[in-house]
């Protein structure tokens, strides 16, 4: 046990300092808590701060990032994506994550048991479901549907849709445009937190025949069961919103979280569905919060148990995941429109977090049994004041029986070492995870207890100051995926050295875990068999333990890596590995593609005597094999685990980066409960990632550009999801700042984004806001112009044929016709009716130009006609628009009233004009509002570009000129290239042909800097 310091005032005093310094000129809401992370110390269920005095403080975070980690903080699962190189250069391409998406998708379809299964990655939970809606809209049976149905009570996302279809009206009112409003129903829920009621008689033969020109409920249905005639009055509304035709989609939470902590019964749930489907009106369950786990299944409508007519299984037509998916998830029965822009590094940690937290079924059941005995005591204890305490897996929340005592429960939160956050109007709602350790529990409700007696009974307890906490491996898990990082760069970089990687390995474990690390292998076999016997002895039974015969098979062939831990020559720990072909007998090897391939080893086991169990050997043991098996020039490790019953040991090799291969049903021939495998596949090496000319679209930073720092420096980002709508470290504001300041000082003011589409949706909601006289909401928009497809406006915006909200069209500016568009858009403009014009000075899907002139006599037109001119720097940045200046927007002709920026990954920008800027906290937040590690890149290839500006516009000099020398060896009729980016017209050979996107008859050319540098030093063939 350790103590850790807990969170004072004093930090706030800090926090606040640092804060205001950010504040100041407006240059973004002051909205954040008064606390600054620091990931790297956090662990568990524990949130790191940075600390007045310097040292790390922490708090419990009882909403775990409101439901977003799953694991805890610093959960050594979560390392496993930093083992992808695709993580680091965002490249959705990649082999590796071609694979680890192979996995995810038949990983849900176990989940789901659905016949197809797609999957669609986003940058969050509004924007997963706006795409769902979307999909939704597109099949319509109604042409003229234009109209969502969702449940007061409900919280979908603050995209203009999804907020629309959010029930709280503060957060929905002030961004509310006429005619795209959502249809309301009521959402009956139980107390009590019951979702099994017994429905009756007929149930499911009388909402599947809603369709019925006379249809009626039946009288005979039990009129005393309140909560059931309240469902009854529900649906009764809920059909007559479907007989108008005017709907579309029908959204709703399994369970409403922000509404209240609110459980709707399966009855209500199936009826819904069933009356929806004669209707022919889709339903999407909105499980951005609930799946992943919350509850006791995996997705929270499995819990329910839906049925049909004569018992059949019903679902959802789509199920929206995001929260613990990391990324934003559509899960759908036929494959969606579009193409997906997502953070890779969240794909692959979504993937790792849902295999885990499958395999702790277990242990969320018995976390909910010892949460729900501690809340029933604490409601008993103070029933005059509270009630209504329920649970439900990794859930549990309670009512206060007066509204007003929530504030002042929530005012004492912090005081008492915890963050916990109010729902609906009398409800506590916490969100626990797989880090809260028997004490953690203890420590939450002994608080909750505390902070009772003071808001209800006057009587004040003493404040926490420190906390002792459980062991907890994170940092020396650090040290090791540090190195295991580091020698898979090197190797990559061909600077490794084996022997040197040895000597270290030797000595860490000599020096930290008193123990001799030995290679068993020909040479000295013969000392160590009886021991490796003895030690199997001692940890397994027989029908576990592996023959001696295999040992010295595998100990004895040329391409194994075996390691052994002594002491004072008895044999303590042993990992065991060696080439696929030298384990034919294992299940499932022979059926490995890899089983000719020398380089790719299979794990046969790794064996720790009691004697140190429990204090992370093993897990290190396997660690520094893989450290060997890298260095060496091993491709891969490949082994098994058993379902459930190797929950353990999955985790460790999760942590490595192990994905599955192969899933082996009914593998086990006994009778345990759990008889699954999980075939897993590790990579040990980073292959050079082949030259992507369009690698800019999606990451600023290519594979040249890591360093060993960087590396280090970021894994606590890549490893932590946390809502920067809360809490932000020092670093990120920095970043963000250094980000602001390359625009032109007009421009400084604005919002971070999770993405493209909700940067789109982040403008138009405070463009609007700030428009006082509110004349319209009409946009318009250029051909070939993109602003993301995520959301309802962005699409709108990034393609005539796929239009929802009014946008006009007009052709993309050209040298010739600039001057007739101008004519044009001067007699819409004087309407007053544009609320904006949006413009890409560089298209991401063609990367043609628009003319200087153009863009300057736009600008001049809408401050004429007081409309505001919008311009997404996505490709224009980084001196591709105007070779003297960073962004488009930094020549002085050009004022536009708000830019947007995608910067790769999971994170965007927005920059207004200080009258555009909405600074009222909360208003424009989301979640996430980015990831800090997808920022950190960007901002490390700006800052660098901006200061060697010379450099890069010489560079992309250098480029065009290469570029074009290479590419006159062939067919080429036209290049048009400027400033690294643009396109070129003509016949290259098939190898040539993949390092580029092809478009409309065009190859694309915009590489990231990293990938110009590694163009003009090593040609395209690398």
């Amino acid at each position: 046990m350790s103590d850790i310091k807990l969170i004072d005032n004093q930090d706030v005093e800090h926090a606040k300092k640092v804060l205001a310094g950010f504040y100041e000129n407006q240059m973004i809401p002051a909205e954040k808590k008064t606390y600054l992370t620091d990931l790297k110390s956090s662990q568990g269920a524990w949130l790191g701060v940075e600390g007045h005095d310097g040292t790390p403080h922490h708090f419990m975070d009882a909403a775990s990032q409101i439901a977003t980690l799953g694991l805890g903080f610093n959960s050594s699962v979560f390392h496993g994506a930093s083992h992808f190189l695709e993580s680091w250069t965002n490249n959705p391409n990649g082999p590796e994550f071609t694979r680890i998406h192979t996995a995810f998708r038949k990983f849900m379809k176990r989940k789901l048991n659905w016949e197809n299964i797609h999957l669609t990655y986003c940058h969050s939970g509004a924007e997963a479901n706006e795409i769902a809606l979307g999909e939704c809209f597109k099949r319509r049976v109604h042409s003229s549907a234009k109209k969502v149905l969702a449940f007061e009570g409900s919280f979908h996302g603050r995209m203009l849709i999804t907020l629309a279809s959010t029930w709280n009206p503060s957060k929905r009112e002030p961004f509310e445009w006429k005619g795209f409003e959502t249809e309301y129903c009521k959402a009956p829920s139980d107390t009590q937190g019951q979702i099994n009621l017994e429905a009756p008689s007929d149930w499911a033969k009388v909402w599947d025949e809603a369709t019925l020109s006379e249809f009626k409920v039946p009288t005979n249905w039990d009129k005393q069961d309140e909560l059931l005639q309240e469902e009854i009055n529900c649906l009764l509304d809920v059909r007559k919103k479907l007989l108008t035709n005017s709907l579309f989609a029908v959204i709703i939470e399994p369970m409403q979280c922000e509404g209240g902590d609110r459980y709707l019964t399966s009855r209500f749930h199936s009826a819904l569905i069933l009356m929806a489907r004669s209707f022919e009106i889709p339903v999407i369950h909105d499980e951005v919060q609930t799946g992943f786990h919350l509850g006791r299944e995996f997705f929270w409508h499995k819990q329910l148990k839906m049925k049909g007519v004569n018992d059949t299984p019903l679902e959802p037509d789509y199920v929206v995941c995001a929260k613990k998916a990391q990324v934003g998830m559509v899960i759908s029965h036929s494959k969606p429109q579009g193409e997906m822009e997502f953070n890779v590094s969240s794909a692959i940690r979504g993937y790792l977090h849902a295999v885990s937290l499958d395999q702790s079924q277990g242990k969320i059941i018995e976390m909910e049994k010892q949460a729900t005995e501690k809340l029933k005591s604490l409601v008993t204890t103070f029933d005059e004041f509270i009630e209504s305490p329920r649970s439900n897996g990794l859930a549990f929340s309670f009512d206060f029986k007066s509204k007003e005592d929530v504030a002042s429960f929530i005012a004492e939160r912090f005081n008492y070492g915890l963050l916990f956050y109010p729902a609906g109007e009398r409800t506590l709602r916490f969100r626990l995870n797989l880090g809260f350790k028997n004490n953690d529990l203890s420590f939450l409700f002994d608080q909750l207890h505390s902070i009772s007696n003071k808001v209800f009974n006057k009587v004040e307890s003493p404040l926490p100051t420190t906390f002792k906490a459980s062991p907890h491996l994170s940092q020396e898990v650090y040290q090791w995926s540090e190195h295991m990082l580091l020698t898979k760069f090197h190797h990559l970089k061909g600077t490794d050295n084996t022997s040197k990687e040895w000597n270290q390995l030797k000595e860490i474990f000599s020096e930290k875990y008193d123990c001799d690390l030995v290679r068993i292998d020909r040479s000295n076999f013969d000392q160590f068999g009886d021991k490796i016997m003895e030690l199997q002895k001692c940890v397994y039974e027989p029908t576990r333990q592996t023959t001696l015969e295999t040992f010295k098979k595998n100990a004895e062939h040329q391409g194994s890596v075996c390691l052994g831990l002594v002491r004072k020559d008895e044999l303590l720990g042993m990992a065991f590995s060696g080439p696929l072909k030298a384990n034919p007998l294992e299940r499932g090897v022979r059926q490995d593609p890899s089983f000719e391939n020398e380089d790719v080893l299979y794990m046969i086991d790794t064996t720790i005597s009691p004697e140190l169990q429990g204090r992370g050997q093993g897990r290190f043991l396997k660690y520094a094999l893989q450290i060997i098996a890298t260095s060496e020039g091993k491709e891969r490790v490949h082994g098994r685990n058993r379902d459930r019953l190797a929950a353990g040991m999955l985790f460790i090799n999760l942590s490595m980066g192990a994905y599955e291969q192969n899933y082996l049903e009914e593998d086990y021939p006994d009778f345990e409960k759990y008889r699954d495998v999980f075939y897993y596949t590790s990579p040990l090496q980073w292959k050079k990632e082949s030259l992507d000319m369009c690698s800019a679209l999606t990451s600023p930073l290519g594979q040249t550009g890591l360093t060993d720092s960087m590396i280090k420096a970021e894994l606590p980002y890549l490893n932590n999801k946390v809502c920067l709508s809360n809490f932000v470290s020092h670093r990120f504001l920095k970043q963000v700042k250094d980000i602001f300041s390359l625009m032109p000082k007009t421009l400084r003011h604005g919002f971070t984004t999770s993405g493209q589409s909700e940067c789109v949706d982040k403008i138009a909601k405070t463009l609007w806001f700030n428009d006082k006289k509110k004349a319209g909401f009409k946009m318009i928009s250029f051909r070939g112009h993109h602003f993301g497809t995520g959301s309802f406006l962005s699409r709108s915006l990034s393609d005539e044929k796929d239009t929802f909200f009014p946008v006009h069209h007009y052709d993309h500016p050209t040298e010739k016709n600039w001057k007739d568009i101008i004519e044009k858009l001067e007699s819409e403009l004087k309407t007053g009716e544009i609320l904006g014009v949006w413009l890409e000075p560089i298209l991401q899907k063609s990367f043609k130009r628009v003319p200087k002139e153009f863009i300057h006599a736009l600008n001049s037109l809408c401050d004429k006609y007081e409309s505001n001119l919008i311009l997404n720097e996505t490709i224009s940045s980084f001196h591709r628009f105007d070779s003297s200046t960073f962004f488009a927007s930094g020549s002085n002709e050009i004022s536009p009233s708000a830019v947007m920026l995608y910067m790769g990954g999971q994170s965007g920008m927005v920059f207004v004009k200080e009258e555009k800027f909405l600074e009222k906290p909360l208003m424009m937040i989301s979640t996430w509002d980015g990831d800090e590690f997808s920022l950190s890149k960007f901002h490390t290839a700006a800052m660098s570009a901006h200061s060697n500006s010379k450099k890069v516009v010489d560079n992309y000099h250098q480029f065009e000129m290469k570029l074009e020398k290479d590419l006159k060896k062939y067919l080429i009729q036209d290049i048009d290239i400027k400033n690294g980016c643009g396109s070129f017209k003509g016949k290259i050979p098939n190898s040539l042909s993949t390092h580029f996107k092809y478009k409309d008859g065009r190859y694309l050319v915009a590489p990231n800097l990293n990938d110009i540098e590694m163009y003009l030093e090593k040609g395209i063939e690398l």
